[in-house]
Order: structure tokens, then C-alpha cells, then sequence
């Protein structure tokens, strides 16, 4: 059956629907720089429904508000905020007020052709899956605004002149550096005594949510997780618990929920092709795990106001 579920875009999809129009939007190789303000957030209706965006995206606000879910998680978007998501992260725009934010989104080609030392990096991006939103200090807020209002000046000032690319290049790698920078202060440190199975556990947990994003569709057990990963079902169910709060049950609940709600709102398929898009052995099978998770049975959420 074709994958009809949570909407994916790329950032050349969201060019072609003219989400980046505004006069303050550009375009280089692969990455895209955005302002947005209440005057212009009218084009972001289109984040108000769950989907995935293929790219590496920052978000700073400098004003106002939103509220933003990310992978489950429910975020308050504030007057300096760093938001980060990685490419294939589910995304939901709820709501925002008065605010105020720059954005740089960037594809994977992109990202492979910076001059950044990706093992600096790696770590910083580990945190993002845990925390990828920070509130942080007025002057890192406005360095990040200087640096993105000085890439956009210099993209019409060396227009069409030589080492056009390799400025722009510069600048996000610069961006990224700082973003990064900023983001290992919030992040837990690594500490002289954090020995190998503390590290291991940070691995498991990430190499976890990394399958549960590819894999939630067919595979329910936290068996199938715990081989993958080469651990015990045990080991993998108190480690996820110990390093999100959550057990590895409930992300997988999660994950599988809000893929049943975005098919039964905004997908024609039947309750039953739903069941076999998910895995389950069958309509009645599905029906008892979607009114066990969420207190009402596909039928009524589908038809609710």
C-alpha cells in the first residue's frame, strides 16, 4: 500500500508551494533563510497538521510566541528561544502570538558539503533529540540575529560575484558553530566520571528513537527494538525510562496514536486499511488498541468536530 500517512515535505516542495515567498526569503544550494513575523505567518498554516520536513532546521524567536509540537513533545516557543529538529522529525505548529522568529532550514546535501568537523558536532545533535528547545541568553539571541542579518546583506552584496558560494558557505558554517556552541551550554555535560555504560545508554536511547521513527508502522514490540540494538527487552525498557521519563511502551503508543489520528482526519482510507497500514492483525484488533490508548473508538474521533 502506498504511504499515505504523516505528510512529508522537503525544502524544495515547500519552494514550489510558495511557502517562502516573503521579500526577506532566500535561497542557496539547498538551504533556505526565512523571517517571519505576525504579518506573514498566515503561509505557515500549512505546519498546523502533523507532518516531516526532510532538513535541519533552526528557529529563533526574538518576539512573542508559539507553541510547537515536536515528536511528541509539546514546546512554548518564547522571546529568545532556540528551537533545533533533524531531518524526518514530526512537526506541528499549534499556534503562535505576536511572534517574531528567523529561521535557516537546510537539506542533507547541504549539510554534508559544510566545512564543519562533523565529530564536534555529533554530540550536539545527540542532545537536540532530548531538549531541541533551549531559552537562551539575550546576547547569544542577538549574535545569531546579527549573524543571519549579515548573511542576508552579504547574499545581495556579492551576488553574481566571485567567491560568492564559498561566503555564503562560510557564513552558515558559522551560524551552525554558534548555534552548536550556545546549544553545549544547556546540554548536560560530559563529566570525568561518566564512565563507558553511561555513554552506551546515551547511544541505545538515541539509536532507539532513531528505529522507533523508521519502524513504528510495523513493529509494536519492544522486542524488535532491543535486537536491533543488541540489548535485552529488560535492559532497553529501564534505560528508556531512566533517560526520557517515558517507557519505551509509551513512545511506541505515542508514535502509533498519532499516526492513527492524522490517517482517520486527514486520509481517506478506511478504518480497516488503517489497521493493515499499521500492522495490526485487524480491524476489531485496532479498534480495542486506539479506544484502550485514547478513552474513544476510531469511528467517533473520525467523525468528531
Amino acid at each position: 500500500m502506498e504511504d499515505t500517512g504523516i505528510i512529508s515535505f522537503s525544502l524544495e516542495s515547500l519552494e514550489k508551494m510558495k511557502v517562502f515567498t516573503e521579500p526577506g526569503d532566500h535561497s542557496f544550494q539547498g538551504c533556505i533563510f526565512a523571517h517571519r513575523d505576525s504579518n506573514s505567518a498566515s503561509q505557515l498554516g500549512i505546519f498546523r497538521y502533523p507532518c516531516r520536513i526532510n532538513a535541519y532546521i533552526a528557529i529563533l524567536c526574538t518576539k512573542g510566541s508559539a507553541d510547537i509540537i515536536s515528536n511528541m513533545r509539546r514546546f512554548k516557543i518564547r522571546k529568545y528561544t532556540l528551537f533545533v529538529s533533524r531531518p524526518n522529525d514530526i512537526i506541528q505548529l499549534e499556534s503562535w502570538d505576536n511572534c517574531e522568529f528567523y529561521v535557516i532550514a537546510m537539506n542533507d546535501n547541504f549539510a554534508r558539503r559544510m566545512r564543519i568537523d562533523n565529530k564536534k558536532v555529533l554530540s550536539v545533535f545527540f542532545g537536540i533529540q532530548k531538549r531541541p528547545c533551549i531559552e537562551i541568553t539575550m546576547e547569544d539571541a542577538k549574535s545569531l540575529e546579527d549573524t543571519f542579518l549579515f548573511l542576508l546583506r552579504d547574499m545581495q552584496l556579492f551576488s553574481e560575484k566571485d567567491f560568492y558560494n564559498e561566503i555564503i558557505m562560510n557564513y552558515v558554517s558559522l551560524a551552525t558553530y554558534k548555534a552548536c556552541s550556545i546549544m553545549c551550554k544547556y546540554q548536560e555535560p560530559a563529566s570525568d566520571n561518566m564512565n563507558g555504560a553511561t555513554r552506551r545508554n546515551e547511544e541505545y536511547y538515541n539509536k532507539f528513537m532513531e528505529l522507533l521513527n523508521r519502524n513504528f508502522k510495523q513493529e509494536h514490540a519492544i522486542a524488535f527494538y532491543a535486537s536491533q540494538i543488541c540489548i535485552t527487552p529488560k535492559y532497553l525498557t529501564s534505560l528508556i525510562k531512566k533517560m526520557s521519563g517515558r517507557s519505551a511502551n509509551q513512545w511506541i503508543n505515542e508514535f502509533v496514536v498519532m499516526e492513527s489520528k492524522h490517517l482517520l482526519k486527514y486520509s481517506e482510507m478506511s478504518i480497516q486499511e488503517i489497521s493493515y497500514y499499521l500492522s495490526f492483525p485487524n480491524q476489531s484488533f485496532f479498534a480495542q488498541y486506539f479506544k484502550r490508548q485514547t478513552g474513544i473508538s476510531p469511528s467517533e474521533y473520525r467523525t468528531e468536530s
